[in-house]
């Protein structure tokens, strides 16, 4: 028998404390030019070095064209595009957020790559852009723009009203 209790006793635990900084996020590039690599590996053999990367750049720009299409493929509705300020500005975050080209107002959230702590991040960025309240329960259920664009109108509009009313309130007094 081993007495775990006194087994650890001569051993200070290592500690190990989180840092009090959120992380940078580092972009890393889709695909790597493995030719451009390789290039320094070919000394003095320039010939074979350029059929190589000619031979790629041509395959890049079929499967660029490919991408762009395959890019929304995934998605089971068409491209909308944004038709007020609010949708706009909701699409350009959308698109940084998520590194795509081209997201319209009825895409969901979730099937572009979001989950739920990207949900968070994108609701806080969303209330410190619009300077409204969202639910993220609201969130959640509203997933595309257009839903989210509503919403957000409909916070704006409230938050005017109750503004409009406490300076009537102020007047009176």
């Amino acid at each position: 028998d081993i007495n775990w209790d006194s087994y650890y006793q001569e051993k200070l635990p290592n500690k190990i404390s989180l840092p009090g900084y959120v992380f940078n996020e580092t972009k890393l590039p889709s695909r790597i030019n493995v030719f451009k690599s390789l290039e320094s590996q070919f000394q003095g053999n320039s010939n074979a070095i350029e059929v190589l990367i000619k031979d790629h750049e041509d395959m890049d720009n079929e499967n660029e064209e490919e991408l762009e299409f395959n890019d929304r493929s995934e998605l089971l509705v068409k491209y909308v595009a944004p038709e007020n300020e609010i949708e706009q500005t909701l699409v350009y975050m959308w698109q940084d957020f998520f590194n795509m080209d081209k997201i319209g107002v009825l895409d969901d959230f979730f099937k572009l790559g979001g989950n739920s702590l990207k949900g968070v991040t994108m609701l806080k960025l969303i209330m410190k852009t619009f300077s409204v309240q969202i639910n993220i329960k609201d969130f959640y259920i509203k997933a595309n723009i257009k839903k989210l664009a509503t919403e957000i109108d409909l916070a704006m509009k409230i938050q005017k009203m109750s503004e409009d009313k406490k300076s009537m309130n102020i007047v009176k007094i």
